[in-house]
């Protein structure tokens, strides 16, 4: 409603040049002096704004941006992507982190994939000699597997160690990234939470309003 209210004299300013034409450029020409003058406090109105909103971020204790980077993330790890990227060195060792980590995935799956399908032709194998109808013949095929079957499972034993190990590391990284993480993060959310500290005089006024309504509510008949 303001905006139509605004833009109504201008209207009637039209028609009125439309049926004066011995005043069209004079009048024309304070038609565009108003509308100059229109765009350029707009332009300052929206200046002032956008000023106030950054002096009020650097005028407070913190001016960090307190947020989580996607729908996924939760907010320590929201902060703690935020504040890397001022630090190079936090930077890389988020790289190295992250690529031992990835890394020990790949590791562990080739050695799975080659474990699993090593059990699984055992498997096969055991279940086809089985089947053969001369005995003395199976016999000797399924005494052939199970040789083979423990040969190689004293040879991947070393390999059950390592890996275990490996996934101790794993964890171990894990656990430590996170320690940092927190004691880098826990300053900055203090930052945060006194820039907007919360005052309890809203609630308890909210309080009473509740319990007015509740008072009225009770003496209804």
């Amino acid at each position: 409603m303001a905006e139509l209210d605004f833009q109504a004299p201008f209207f009637y300013f039209y028609r009125f040049i439309k049926f004066n034409p011995l005043n069209n450029t004079m009048i024309k020409n304070i038609i565009r002096c108003a509308f100059i003058f229109l765009i350029v406090s707009c332009s300052n109105e929206k200046t002032d704004e956008s000023q106030i909103v950054e002096k009020a971020a650097k005028n407070t204790e913190s001016n960090f941006p307190i947020k989580r980077l996607s729908n996924s993330q939760d907010i320590l790890d929201g902060i703690y992507a935020e504040y890397i990227k001022n630090h190079k060195d936090l930077q890389n060792i988020e790289s190295e982190v992250s690529d031992i980590q990835n890394d020990k995935q790949l590791v562990t799956k080739i050695y799975n994939d080659v474990i699993g399908n090593s059990e699984d032709y055992y498997k096969s194998a055991e279940y086809r000699a089985k089947s053969i109808r001369d005995s003395a013949t199976k016999k000797e095929i399924l005494s052939l597997i199970r040789n083979s079957k423990q040969n190689y499972f004293v040879k991947i034993k070393r390999m059950d160690d390592l890996k275990r190990e490996i996934n101790q590391n794993y964890f171990e990284i894990y656990n430590w990234h996170n320690v940092f993480k927190i004691r880098k993060t826990l300053g900055e959310i203090e930052k945060y939470q006194n820039a907007h500290p919360l005052e309890t005089d809203s609630l308890e006024n909210f309080i009473r309003k509740q319990e007015n309504i509740i008072n009225k509510l009770k003496t209804l008949k």
